[in-house]
C-alpha cells in the first residue's frame, strides 16, 4: 500500500507541475484567501480602532470630571464646575459607562454578524433600550451581500477547487479506456482513484491551513486566541472539506462522462450551497417569524409617555413597593416635581414595564434560532459556517451571551447611582476614580458546545463514504 502511495502520488505530482491550469488555479486560490485574510483584518482593525477611541474618551471625561474638584471658584465658571462637582446626574452624563464587545479569537477570519450587531453600549440609568443601536453607517447592499472574509472562501470557494480539480480522475481514465488495463495488470482501480483524489485534497487542505495559520497571526492583535481555538479552527477546516471530498468521491464513482460528473458536482454545490440554506430560511421565517423591532419601539414611547403621566405619589408609592429595601426613605415631602426621587422611581417602574415587552420579544427570537438550529443540522454548509462563527465568537449565541452580561451589569450600575441619588449624595474623587466597569466574562467550556456543532458534518462525512463504499467500480 505505501508503495503504491508513493507511485501515485508522484505521478500526480508530476501532472501537476506540467499543467498550468491546475498550478494556476491553486495560486489564484492562494491570492484570494489573502485578500479575505486582509478584508477581515482591516475590518477587525476598525472595530478596535473605535473601542480604543471610546476608551480614550471615556478616560478624558473621567479626568475633567476630576479636574471640577480643583477648579478656580474665583471665576464665575470655576464656581459652576466646582458646584456641579460630584453630582450623580453630572457624573453620569459626561462619563458614563460602556460595555464593550471587542472582536475576539478568530474574528479576522469569521466576522459573522460583527458587521450588523453593536460592538459597545453605553450604559445609564435610562432604559431607551430600542431606539439606540451602537452601529456604525454601512452600506446596505454590502451588509445584505456580506463581508468578502476567510470563511466565505472556505465555504463557498473552495469546494468548487476541489471539484473542478477531482471531477475526472475516473472519467478520464474511463474514457482513455485506461482503467481496463489497470484492471488486466491485476491493478485495484478503485484504491488508485482514492490516492488521487487524496492527493488533490491534501493540497487543498495544505492552502487552507496555510491561510489559517496566516490568520492566527494576523490575529495576534486581539485577545483571547488560544491553542484551543486554532485547533478547533482547523479542524472544522479539515472536516468541512472532507465533507467535499466524500461528495466528490460518491459524485465520481458514478462513473458517468467527464461532463455530467461537473454537471452533478456543480449541482450538488449549488443545492447545499445556496439552495437548502435558503429553504431552510424560508421555513423559519414562516413558521416562527422574528418579532419587528419597530412594534418594540413603539412600545417603549407609549410606556414612557404612560410613566411619565403618573402622579408622583402613585410613582414613588409603586417604587417603594418594588424595592421595599428604600422604604425607610419614605416621607410625606417626596412630592418634588423634579426631584431626584421622583426621576429615580419614574426609570425604575419605565425599565421594568419595557422588560415585559424584551421578555415577550426574547421568548419569540429564542423560539426562531432554536428552529433555525435544529434545521442547520441539515444543512452541511449552515452548519459548518455556524462552527467557524463560534470558534470566532461572532455568531448569535455570542452576542445574547454578550448582552445577557450587559443587562446585569446596567442593573449593577443602576443600583450602584440611585445610592447617590436617593440619598442626596454627591460622589466624591475617590467615588468617581472607582466606578463599576463593565467586563466580558466567558465560558471556559464553551469549546466543548462548539464541538458539538461539527457533529452533523462528521455524521455527513460517514455516511456519504459509507455510501460511496457500497459503489463498484465494475
Amino acid at each position: 500500500m505505501t508503495r503504491l502511495l508513493c507511485i501515485v502520488f508522484r505521478f500526480e505530482w508530476r501532472q501537476l507541475t506540467r499543467q498550468f491550469v491546475p498550478v494556476f488555479a491553486l495560486l489564484f486560490f492562494l491570492a484570494m484567501g489573502s485578500y479575505s485574510l486582509y478584508n477581515g483584518k482591516k475590518f477587525v482593525s476598525h472595530q478596535l480602532d473605535g473601542l480604543d477611541s471610546l476608551e480614550q474618551h471615556h478616560r478624558d471625561h473621567r479626568r475633567a470630571l476630576l479636574y471640577r474638584f480643583q477648579a478656580d471658584t474665583t471665576t464665575a465658571e470655576g464656581k459652576t464646575m466646582a458646584a456641579q462637582a460630584g453630582i450623580p446626574q453630572v457624573v453620569e452624563y459626561r462619563n458614563p459607562p460602556y460595555a464593550a464587545f471587542p472582536p475576539h479569537r478568530l474574528s479576522a477570519l469569521a466576522i459573522g454578524q460583527r458587521d450588523l450587531l453593536p460592538y459597545f453600549d453605553i450604559i445609564t440609568s435610562k432604559r431607551d433600550v430600542f431606539s439606540s443601536t451602537r452601529t456604525t453607517i454601512t452600506n446596505p447592499e454590502k451588509l445584505a451581500a456580506g463581508n468578502f472574509d476567510f470563511s466565505f472562501v472556505l465555504i463557498y470557494l473552495f469546494p468548487l477547487l476541489l471539484m473542478v480539480w477531482s471531477y475526472d480522475i475516473y472519467s478520464s481514465e474511463m474514457e482513455q479506456q485506461t482503467e481496463r488495463l489497470v484492471a488486466v495488470q491485476g491493478g485495484h482501480i478503485k484504491r488508485i482513484l482514492a490516492l488521487k483524489l487524496l492527493f488533490r485534497f491534501l493540497w487543498v487542505c495544505t492552502i487552507a491551513w496555510l491561510l489559517s495559520i496566516a490568520g492566527f497571526w494576523l490575529h495576534r492583535e486581539t485577545t483571547g486566541l488560544t491553542v484551543t481555538d486554532a485547533l478547533l479552527w482547523l479542524f472544522g477546516v479539515t472536516l468541512y472539506l472532507l465533507f467535499w471530498c466524500a461528495v466528490t468521491w460518491w459524485t465520481v464513482l458514478g462513473k458517468k462522462s467527464s461532463r455530467l460528473t461537473l454537471i452533478r458536482l456543480l449541482g450538488i454545490w449549488f443545492a447545499l450551497t445556496f439552495l437548502l440554506p435558503a429553504i431552510t430560511n424560508e421555513i423559519v421565517e414562516v413558521s416562527h417569524p422574528l418579532p419587528a423591532r419597530t412594534e418594540l419601539i413603539s412600545a417603549q414611547r407609549e410606556e414612557i409617555e404612560h410613566t411619565w403621566d403618573m402622579p408622583v405619589e402613585q410613582l414613588l408609592d409603586t417604587f417603594y413597593i418594588n424595592n421595599p429595601q428604600y422604604t425607610t426613605l419614605k416621607s410625606p415631602g417626596d412630592t418634588a416635581h423634579y426631584g431626584n426621587r421622583r426621576f429615580v422611581a419614574y426609570y425604575d417602574l419605565l425599565g421594568r414595564r419595557i422588560n415585559r415587552h424584551i421578555k415577550k420579544y426574547n421568548m419569540e427570537v429564542a423560539e426562531h434560532n432554536a428552529l433555525l438550529r435544529r434545521l442547520g443540522w441539515f444543512s452541511p454548509v449552515a452548519q459548518m459556517q455556524t462552527f467557524l462563527n463560534a470558534v470566532a465568537r461572532t455568531g448569535m449565541d455570542d452576542y445574547l451571551t454578550y448582552r445577557e452580561q450587559v443587562g446585569t451589569f446596567h442593573d449593577e450600575w443602576v443600583i450602584h447611582m440611585n445610592n447617590f441619588m436617593l440619598y442626596d449624595k454627591k460622589l466624591d474623587e475617590n467615588d468617581i476614580q472607582n466606578l463599576p466597569r463593565f467586563e466580558l466574562r466567558e465560558n471556559r467550556d464553551q469549546w466543548k458546545k462548539t464541538l458539538l456543532l461539527g457533529f452533523p458534518v462528521f455524521l455527513f462525512v460517514i455516511l456519504i463514504f459509507l455510501a460511496a463504499k457500497r459503489k463498484s467500480i465494475y
